[in-house]
């Protein structure tokens, strides 16, 4: 009877001791480190492929290029691999490996996640994050800044001072055609032009007068307005390629949401962005754009009233000598 006893007690202490050395051996499986490389999608939602370091059952950390494609990962329900949590210091965690495992860099409190991040946030980086709709919008920008710099240096080179009005009408009263028609001739200005073409048919009559000028007058408009239709085409179609972008980016959102659920808000990031930045970029651009044309408007509207009060002027003469 003593005999069987001590034969369960040594069964038993084998089992425990099978069962130690099992829980040792599972225990060392779970805390064992190894690298692969793996396709995962990074806090843009975009796929790439990176390094993947396994932590034994505790989990799988990205080790990628950049902060975007570093970090740990998590599983969706179709099985994809997605960066999430913290970020890590990618210049830390793109030379870490099996054998060089020994301190991982964590931001826990997410204080130097926001130092990077306000470090980071460029014009350049805010404009890359903005997609391809960007670039349209800028060379719109551009382009109108051309348009816009060219008729303000054409309105204030070839503008004329209302007063050669009233000293071309002063040589008239006292029959001196000659030196006003010298004077307008000097000069190359829609006004100067305007009142070059009544003194040359100062002699004709009225209606062939009248004809005259008011063809002067047509020839000067469109050269005052040029460039004035594309500038405010250019206005309005900014903030169209804005939406544009908006759209764009809501859809790319919504294939995200449609394929990997709304679980991780990183994977939407990319698409928000082009939908929120190109929308702001355009309106950005727009608005200048609107403002400098009423401001050029503004100025073409008086050089005309001044053209008109330069006709009305001349035909008036004209009626007080007959």
């Amino acid at each position: 009877m003593a005999h069987d006893q001590n034969l369960d007690w040594k069964q038993q202490q084998e089992a425990i001791r099978t069962g130690i050395k099992q829980r040792l051996t599972e225990l060392d499986s779970s805390l064992s480190i190894r690298s692969t490389q793996s396709d995962v999608l990074n806090r843009a939602g975009n796929k790439v492929s990176v390094k993947v370091i396994h932590l034994g059952e505790i989990g799988k950390i990205a080790a990628g290029s950049s902060p975007q494609d570093c970090g740990f990962l998590q599983q969706t329900l179709d099985g994809h691999l997605f960066i999430s949590g913290v970020e890590f210091d990618a210049k830390h965690v793109a030379d870490l490996s099996a054998d060089t495992l020994s301190l991982l860099p964590v931001d826990l409190d997410g204080s130097l996640v926001k130092k990077a991040l306000s470090e980071k946030r460029t014009v350049m980086g805010w404009l890359k994050a903005g997609g391809g709709f960007v670039i349209p919008i800028l060379a719109i920008a551009l382009l109108a800044l051309f348009l816009g710099v060219e008729r303000l240096y054409s309105l204030y080179t070839l503008r004329s001072s209302p007063a050669l009005i009233n000293t071309v009408l002063a040589d008239l009263q006292s029959h001196k055609n000659d030196e006003a028609l010298e004077k307008v001739a000097n000069e190359n200005s829609p006004l100067s032009r305007i009142l070059k073409c009544g003194l040359e048919s100062i002699n004709d009559g009225r209606e062939v007068r009248m004809a005259k000028l008011e063809t002067a007058i047509l020839d000067e408009e469109p050269r005052l307005e040029r460039s004035m239709g594309l500038l405010a085409a250019l206005a309005a179609i900014a903030p169209l390629l804005g939406l544009l972008g908006t759209v764009t980016g809501m859809i790319s959102t919504f294939d995200v949401i449609a394929q990997y659920g709304t679980s991780n808000p990183k994977l939407l990031s990319g698409g928000i962005s082009v939908a929120l930045i190109t929308t702001q970029l355009g309106l950005m651009v727009a608005v200048p754009i609107l403002l400098f044309h009423a401001w050029l408007s503004r100025i073409i509207e008086r050089r005309m009233v001044i053209l008109e009060q330069a006709i009305n002027a001349l035909l008036g003469i004209e009626k007080a000598d007959s």
